[in-house]
C-alpha cells in the first residue's frame, strides 16, 4: 500500500474534512463485532479506560487520545488543530475520560516534532487542567522500541460503528449476495468506544496531511476480531504486549483503502496506520515523562527502637522503580515506593532520598532527614535481651512476663534482675522495732532514666486500699544501692507491701 493510496482516503476516512454527525467506534470484523462487544475491558485490561474522547472543535464531533498518566493526553495533531494548514496552532474542547469531562490546560500543548528534521508530525501533548484521580486509569508505558513484524496489538478509539451485516462486492465493486472479490462493512451508526485485534504488517513514513509521519500500520483481516479504524479513531491508541506488560506503541492518524473502494468502508484489505511512538518516545518523555514526586513525608524524629517508614508518591510512565539511598549510599532493599525501618537505632538517624525511575527517565527528591530520639537505658536493655521488641509489643514488653513468674519486664529491669533467669519477688521486709523495714535496690539504669519508686500498704489488699505515706519514700544516690523506707507495723493482724516502679 503506498502513501499516494494513503493520501488518497484521507478525506473520506481520517475524520479530518468530514462535515457529517460524530459517528464512532473501532469496526470489529465478525458477527460479534457489533452491539456492546469489545466495549468493556477484556479480563487481560491493556488500558481500556485510558482512551479518552477528545471534541475536535474545529469540526464538531469527538474523536479519540490516549491518557498517559500524571494529567497527559496524546492524541493526533490533527484533531486539535486551530486550522487546516498543518502548520497552525491549537484549539480545545473537552476531554471525556472514563465517563468524566475534563478541561484542557493549553499552556502545555506540544506538538511532537521529528527528531531528525525537527518538522512538526500528526502528534499532540498536552495536560489536563485536573489532574485524574480516577483508579480506572493506568499509568501507561510508551514503546521504547517497536514490536517485531506480526505481533499482536490491540486497536481501541471511538470511531464509527459499522453495520451489523457483511457486505460483498465484486472486482468492479458491484454488491452481490454471495462471497466476491471484496468483503467487509458499510458505516453505520450510534456511538461507542470499542477495542479489537490487529496485527503489526509494517513500517512506512508518510505525510498524512500533517506533516510526515513514521507509521506502524494493521491490516483489517477476515478474522473474528480484526480491528479497522474508521471516522472519529483519529487518536485512538495502539496497545502491545511486551513479555508480561501491556506498551502503547501507537496512535492512530489515519487509514489506508482500496482503489475505487466504495465511501464509508471497511473492506478486508484495508489499513490502519498509527504513530510509531518508539520514533518519538524521546520527546514524550521530555515534555510528560519523567517521573513527577507528588508527596514525600516531610522530615520527622523516630523515637528509638520504634518502627518508622518513609514513602513517597509519585507519577511517570509505565512502571515506577525506585532506590531508597542513606547519606547517598544505596541502601540494599530499599526498593519500593516505601523503606521502614523496623526498630530505629541511632545509626538510623541520617538524610535519605529516593531515585524514581521510569522507562525515560529518573528524579531524585529532596532531602528527608530523619532523627531518632538517644535511647534509654531501658531501650538498651530491651534490645540487649529481647531485639526487636518495643514497650508495647513482643517478649520484651514492658508489662510482659516471658518466663511465667509473675514479674514483669518493667520490675526486673527497674530493679536489676536477671530477664532469662526466673525472678523472685524484688525487696526484703525486716521488722526494727515497731517498724516494717521494706528494702529494695533500683537499677543504676533506671534511676539515669527517671524512674521513681513507690513502696505502698495495705491491710485488707482491697481496691483503694492501698497507701504510701511511708518514711524515706524517695531514691536515694545513683542507683545500684539499697534504699529502705520505714513504716509502722499497724495494729491489725496483718500487713502487704508492694513496690511501684513508675516509668516516666
Amino acid at each position: 500500500m503506498t502513501p499516494v493510496c494513503l493520501r488518497k482516503i484521507i478525506a473520506v476516512l481520517m475524520g479530518v474534512f468530514l462535515g457529517s454527525a460524530p459517528l464512532r467506534a473501532v469496526q470489529v470484523y465478525g458477527t460479534s463485532g457489533t452491539s456492546s462487544t469489545y466495549t468493556t475491558a477484556p479480563s487481560d485490561d491493556f488500558g481500556f479506560a485510558n482512551v479518552a474522547q477528545v471534541f475536535d472543535s474545529k469540526d464538531g464531533f469527538y474523536t479519540s487520545g490516549v491518557y498517559l498518566g500524571n494529567g497527559w493526553i496524546l492524541s493526533a495533531y490533527h484533531e486539535v488543530r486551530s486550522d487546516d494548514s498543518g502548520t497552525g496552532g491549537f484549539l480545545f474542547g473537552a476531554v471525556l475520560l472514563d465517563g468524566t469531562a475534563y478541561n484542557v490546560n493549553a499552556a502545555t500543548a506540544t506538538r511532537i516534532t521529528d527528531p531528525v528534521t525537527k518538522n512538526p508530525v500528526d502528534l499532540a501533548l498536552y495536560q489536563l487542567a485536573t489532574v485524574p484521580t480516577d483508579p480506572n486509569l493506568k499509568t501507561l508505558t510508551v514503546s521504547l522500541t517497536t514490536p517485531a513484524t506480526n505481533s499482536s496489538l490491540i486497536l481501541m478509539g471511538n470511531g464509527v460503528n459499522r453495520a451489523a451485516t457483511l457486505t460483498n462486492w465484486n472486482a468492479a465493486w458491484t454488491e452481490i449476495g454471495g462471497a466476491g472479490t471484496y468483503s467487509g462493512y458499510y458505516y453505520g451508526s450510534g456511538q461507542s468506544l470499542r477495542w479489537g485485534n490487529g496485527s503489526l504488517a509494517g513500517t512506512l513514513s508518510a505525510d498524512d496531511g500533517f506533516g510526515i509521519t513514521t507509521f506502524l500500520y494493521s491490516l483489517f483481516k477476515k478474522t473474528d476480531g480484526s480491528a479497522m479504524a474508521a471516522t472519529g479513531d483519529s487518536g485512538g491508541g495502539v496497545f502491545y504486549k511486551r513479555n508480561t506488560a501491556w506498551e502503547l506503541c501507537g496512535i492512530m492518524n489515519t487509514v489506508g483503502g482500496l482503489s475505487g473502494q466504495p465511501a464509508s468502508t471497511s473492506v478486508v484489505g484495508d489499513g490502519v496506520y498509527a504513530a510509531n511512538l518508539s520514533t518519538y518516545h524521546s520527546q514524550i518523555n521530555s515534555v510528560a515523562g519523567v517521573p513527577t514526586i507528588t508527596t514525600l513525608l516531610g522530615s520527622q524524629t523516630a523515637i528509638w527502637g520504634t518502627s518508622v517508614t518513609l514513602s513517597v508518591n509519585a507519577t511517570g510512565f509505565g512502571t515506577l522503580s525506585y532506590q531508597w539511598y542513606k547519606n547517598n549510599v544505596a541502601i540494599t532493599g530499599g526498593t519500593q515506593s516505601s523503606y521502614t525501618i523496623s526498630s530505629a537505632v541511632t545509626a538510623d538517624a541520617a538524610n535519605y532520598t529516593v531515585k524514581v525511575t521510569d522507562p525515560y527517565g529518573a528524579t531524585t527528591s529532596s532531602i528527608y532527614v530523619l532523627t531518632v530520639t538517644p535511647p534509654t537505658h531501658l531501650d538498651l536493655w530491651r534490645q540487649t535481651y529481647f531485639p526487636g521488641s518495643t514497650a508495647t509489643s513482643g517478649s520484651g514488653a514492658d508489662s510482659a512476663t516471658p518466663l511465667y513468674d509473675g514479674v514483669s519486664n518493667l520490675m526486673k529491669f527497674a530493679t536489676g534482675m536477671d530477664p532469662t533467669q526466673p525472678g523472685l519477688r524484688p525487696g526484703t521486709i525486716d521488722v526494727s522495732g515497731t517498724d516494717l523495714l521494706f528494702t529494695y535496690t533500683p537499677s543504676a539504669g533506671a534511676v539515669a532514666d527517671g524512674f521513681t519508686f513507690t513502696v505502698e500498704y495495705s491491710d485488707t489488699l482491697g481496691i483503694g486500699s492501698w497507701f504510701s505515706d511511708i518514711v524515706d519514700q524517695g531514691i536515694i544516690g545513683s542507683g545500684g544501692a539499697p534504699v529502705t523506707a520505714t513504716l509502722p507495723q499497724g495494729s491489725g493482724p496483718r500487713r502487704f507491701l508492694r513496690l511501684k516502679i513508675n516509668k516516666p
